[in-house]
């Protein structure tokens, strides 16, 4: 067994002939990098796809989800957003992540990730339709989430709900996705990129529902909400409600912890609430 692999997860050979389906994928993992920690080594391995994240960040929970909607296993590897690794600024010149390494070439931008990961394993689930409409519809919903409703998030974080103009930006953002989904998935019967765009920001207004004072009210995503929470893949790879909560509690204080996802947390703490808007509302009952 090699340095740092989790017990009973198999090794894949990575490579378009030679995939083998799992949803549970991590086999490698550094718990958490600096400014101090070398280079780790499985970067350089051939072969080996590599992801670079940070716990709670919505853009790697979207790699995290395709990689296990696409079988893939990989390498995690969180970065300490507040002390950077020198290292990481050799595969993003922007410091940012998630980053995606797969034999010494990294790909940045989730966007751009999951593009790549349907361009490189052609042979796994597919992320985007084949037709250029459809593509190109994708794209366009992923550029409406990431610029109508990604910004109103921050804005209602950061002004712990009191922002006027990103409430009516979050509403209004959410009523025109609410008429462009279907149910079960964006799609219809398929899950595609579209829901694993739009997943992780709906997730944190539900979770977040009391520090954002905003309360999501579109039946049409709350029934999309519903139905994606509840596949194998959302459910094994998503972030934990609870650890999330004390993320997001302490960037609104202005003290983000990036190391939080790598400490040894107590099992309640890791255990989630029920997902589904039905059993919140019977829990506040």
């Amino acid at each position: 067994m090699s340095p740092g692999r989790i017990p009973g997860t198999a090794r894949h050979i990575i490579g378009s002939q030679n995939i083998v389906s799992s949803i549970l994928c991590h086999s490698l993992q550094v718990n958490m990098a600096n400014k101090d920690t070398p280079r780790p080594a499985v970067l350089n391995e051939r072969n080996t796809i590599s992801l670079l994240g940070m716990p709670f960040c919505p853009s790697t929970e979207r790699i995290r989800l395709a990689l296990g909607w696409k079988g893939l296993e990989y390498a995690k590897i969180d970065i300490d957003l507040s002390s950077k690794p020198p290292w990481l600024f050799d595969l993003n010149p922007f410091g940012q992540v998630p980053v995606l390494v797969l034999n010494e070439f990294a790909v940045y931008d989730s966007m751009i990730c999951l593009e790549y990961l349907d361009e490189a394993f052609p042979s796994t689930k597919r992320l985007f339709p084949s037709d250029a409409d459809h593509r190109a519809w994708m794209r366009l919903f992923a550029n409406f989430v990431d610029k109508r409703i990604v910004p109103a998030f921050w804005g209602l974080l950061k002004s712990k709900g009191q922002s006027m103009s990103d409430r009516i930006a979050m509403d209004e953002g959410l009523d025109i996705l609410s008429r462009k989904i279907k149910v079960p998935f964006v799609i219809g019967t398929d899950l595609t990129a579209a829901d694993i765009v739009l997943f992780p920001w709906v997730k944190r207004l539900y979770t977040l529902t009391a520090m954002l004072r905003f309360e999501l009210k579109q039946a049409q995503i709350l029934q999309w909400y519903d139905g994606v929470v509840a596949h194998e893949v959302f459910a094994n790879e998503a972030s934990s409600n609870n650890l999330m909560r004390r993320f997001y509690d302490s960037y609104s204080l202005g003290k983000p912890d990036y190391t939080l996802g790598a400490l040894a947390i107590p099992e309640r703490e890791l255990r989630d609430e029920p997902e589904t808007k039905q059993a919140l509302l019977r829990q506040n009952k």
